[in-house]
């Protein structure tokens, strides 16, 4: 091997440098797994039960029973709060993952063909933001029934947008580079071109997307289930937990049944923000950390 190579920088090993650096980044990384490992593993070894009602304990306030209080029909609190973590996980990364399968080819396909193929895709995606997402999602939710898999499909569908828009542009100026134009002259196919020049050169800024289109759909799934549209019971979301604090006398009298899941939504938001900042910063050069 070529003592050049040996000294050849790993593009890998910068990125993970930097990010390293970005102190914020990390505590939001650890903060983020923390809670991640907490939603999969305490039930694991704690006997917690989301769906059953303690009858002697209706809408009781934090105590040794039940650590962060009960709801108006006596479910532990803790309980939803962490089952209810892994549907809105669930849903935040699966929606988030459709609309990225759905976004990017298209994005890549409008910016590397232009012309009538581009112009069909980006004026579509102008349809789209003309509405709403929320009403056009609420509509989506009405038509096929409140479920978890509507939601993932209500969300994803109305997030490759984001992405769409981003490789769009990316792409654009990815195609007028030399070493694009040398493999259309070489004759390579437009398959080969986009998959081994356009994708690789384009892709970076996506990383930073997927981390806040993630903390969008988190948003976006709690929304839908405090507006009673999203994850039903007895199954629990942050969404459908902050949903109790609708009515009057639970948002004033009642801040534990509602309380923990805006600041466990909070905090989840928060952290996935930065970690996307870290990414955004680890991934430019002129950015000093």
């Amino acid at each position: 091997m070529d003592e050049k190579d040996l000294k050849r920088p790993n593009p890998f090993l910068n990125f993970l440098k930097r990010f390293v650096r970005h102190k914020a980044a990390m505590i939001a990384s650890c903060i983020f797994i923390l809670e991640v490992l907490t939603i999969i593993f305490l039930p694991v070894f704690c006997e917690l039960d989301a769906v059953t009602s303690d009858f002697s304990a209706f809408a009781q306030a934090p105590s040794a029973a039940h650590i962060l209080g009960t709801d108006e029909i006596g479910r532990d609190i803790l309980a939803r709060l962490i089952y209810g973590g892994r549907i809105s996980l669930v849903v935040g990364i699966c929606s988030t993952l459709m609309s990225v399968a759905i976004g990017v080819p298209l994005g890549i396909c409008a910016g590397y063909f232009q012309g009538k193929a581009g112009n069909v895709i980006m004026r579509i995606a102008d349809m789209f933001t003309a509405f709403p997402s929320l009403v056009l999602t609420l509509v989506l939710v009405a038509v096929l029934e409140p479920s978890v898999g509507t939601v993932i499909f209500a969300t994803g569908i109305m997030g490759w947008i984001r992405h769409c828009r981003l490789l769009y542009g990316t792409v654009m100026t990815t195609r007028s580079q030399e070493y694009v134009e040398a493999a259309v002259a070489m004759g390579a196919s437009n398959w080969t071109i986009m998959r081994k020049y356009i994708l690789p050169n384009s892709i970076s800024p996506l990383w930073v997307s997927l981390s806040f289109g993630l903390s969008s759909a988190i948003i976006h799934e709690s929304t839908l289930s405090f507006l009673g549209a999203g994850i039903q019971a007895p199954q629990s979301s942050w969404g459908n937990i902050i949903y109790a604090a609708q009515k009057l006398d639970v948002l004033t009298n009642k801040v534990w049944m509602w309380l923990p899941a805006c600041i466990v939504l909070l905090v989840t938001v928060v952290s996935i923000n930065m970690i996307g900042e870290g990414i955004r910063d680890a991934l430019d050069p002129k950015m000093r950390i």
